[in-house]
């Protein structure tokens, strides 16, 4: 997936072009879906940064300093973060497609590819957890607790956990005393 995001954004353009020269720009043929004022929302600009220059990217892409005033750490966090956005979205969209599909065998082949970008997902997320001491710590805070999810941050942080077994009181005994 690297590497095909440029697919996406010529996509992109050819979608625009053709949703702007249709004889109705605001429907989708044939489904009913409008689609008014779509393509402005897209996040979708002209990356500066790009090695192509006036390409189109995605948000996320771009970065929001300049190259040149950033470490090679914060390159590597940002290509592992746009990485991992870019499986969880995959992951999404096989997911939906699976789910609207009628045929068995494309369905199993869908549902294999999402999990695939799953494997993907986690292994870019190992690599934050090794590579950065704050996720590390954010990670093995929130992720395999029993815990209530809304509820990990103030076990974590005050130690307490409501629902967690106490220790008896010194001196307290089951039973009587052996004599």
């Amino acid at each position: 997936m690297s590497q095909g995001w440029w697919v996406w954004n010529v996509i992109l353009i050819i979608l625009n072009e053709n949703a702007q020269n249709a004889p109705d720009a605001n429907a989708v043929a044939g489904s009913g879906v409008n689609t008014a004022g779509a393509w402005k929302q897209a996040p979708v600009f002209l990356c500066p940064e790009s090695k192509f220059k006036g390409e189109l990217t995605m948000s996320s892409e771009g970065l929001h300093a300049p190259r040149d005033r950033l470490s090679r750490k914060t390159l590597h966090h940002h290509h592992a973060i746009v990485s991992l956005m870019e499986e969880l979205d995959a992951v999404d969209w096989y997911r939906q497609r699976a789910e609207d599909c009628d045929d068995d065998a494309l369905r199993d082949i869908l549902l294999h590819n999402m999990r695939e970008e799953m494997e993907h997902a986690c292994m870019v997320l190992e690599w934050l957890r090794r590579n950065d001491a704050d996720w590390s710590e954010q990670i093995k805070t929130y992720l395999f607790t029993e815990a209530p999810i809304t509820e990990v941050e103030d076990v974590a942080e005050n130690g307490e956990d409501d629902d967690a077994p106490t220790a008896p009181p010194p001196g307290f005994t089951i039973g009587k005393p052996r004599k």
